[in-house]
């Protein structure tokens, strides 16, 4: 695979919303072939490209542009966490004679992978598997929240709605979700003291104050606009981070705080280079 940086002019100039991030530059990521599912590791040092249909798992190394294929499984690219020692924790989905899960832990040191939870036909995702974390999930669009092994669902805005997109802040002390309809909102851990943040999708936790989504429109079949949005969930300020010139969608962030990478329905991935120490 070849992988190539282009600059490219997608910052947004407009000056029409206030300074949440100091953007230093947008950057294209070049693949020798379309870009389906792709996702930036905490490090900032390596993507992970998956299948529409999330079916296997490869690993791009952004400063020697070699590619490592860690998984060919079914449903390997969903909700892959990837740990502090680089580690991969992923899903394999059976599906004959039944449809069951296994959870998979790649070993960065080794190159190898071993199983941490074997099949079972319940829902589970990777950071349910992993021991000590504090997880949340959206098993049957419901918030499930996972603190010292014990379980409690969560409603923060009724049990009729369907909660998505669930992540819990780098502190440990909020929840970031988005409800199907309604928007984006931020809770503490009981599902309390709700910030409504709007249409922000696929958000992700920038740090402990800002998160990072897009904000899109559809004409019913297709995405026909989206810019990706910063948003400080204490003051509401917000900044739109592109133009309109590229629908930029799915972000993810690099656990320093200086790259956002994002997505576009035509197969092509872009970094976000924000300069925070300033």
């Amino acid at each position: 695979m070849k992988l190539t940086y282009i600059i490219s002019a997608l910052l947004c100039t407009t000056g029409l919303s206030a300074q949440v991030l100091h953007v230093d530059s947008i950057r294209e990521i070049r693949l020798s072939h379309p870009i389906e599912k792709i996702e930036l590791a905490p490090s900032g040092n390596y993507l992970l490209l998956s299948n529409y249909n999330y079916q296997g798992i490869t690993k791009v190394d952004l400063a020697t542009k070699t590619e490592q294929v860690v998984t060919q499984a079914a449903g390997a690219g969903y909700r892959t966490k990837v740990l502090e020692n680089g580690d991969i924790v992923y899903r394999e989905v059976t599906n004959a004679p039944l449809h069951t899960t296994a959870i998979k832990r790649y070993i960065a040191s080794t190159g190898k992978s071993t199983t941490i939870l074997h099949s079972t036909r319940d829902n589970v995702l990777p950071s349910s598997a992993i021991k000590g974390d504090n997880v949340v999930t959206n098993n049957d669009f419901h918030l499930q929240l996972t603190i010292g092994g014990v379980k409690r669902t969560l409603a923060p805005l009724g049990n009729d709605k369907r909660y998505i997109w669930p992540s819990i802040s780098p502190n440990g002390k909020k929840l970031l979700f988005f409800v199907s309809g309604q928007g984006a909102y931020v809770s503490d851990l009981n599902g309390e003291n709700i910030i409504e943040l709007g249409t922000l999708r696929a958000a992700k936790w920038y740090n402990n104050h800002i998160v990072v989504g897009q904000r899109d429109e559809d004409n019913g079949e297709v995405t026909t606009s989206s810019q990706i949005i910063a948003k400080n969930i204490t003051t509401g300020i917000e900044q739109i981070l592109t133009e309109t010139n590229v629908i930029a969608m799915y972000p993810s962030v690099s656990s320093q705080g200086d790259k956002i990478l994002f997505s576009t329905p035509e197969g092509k991935a872009f970094m976000i280079h924000i300069n925070n120490k300033e």
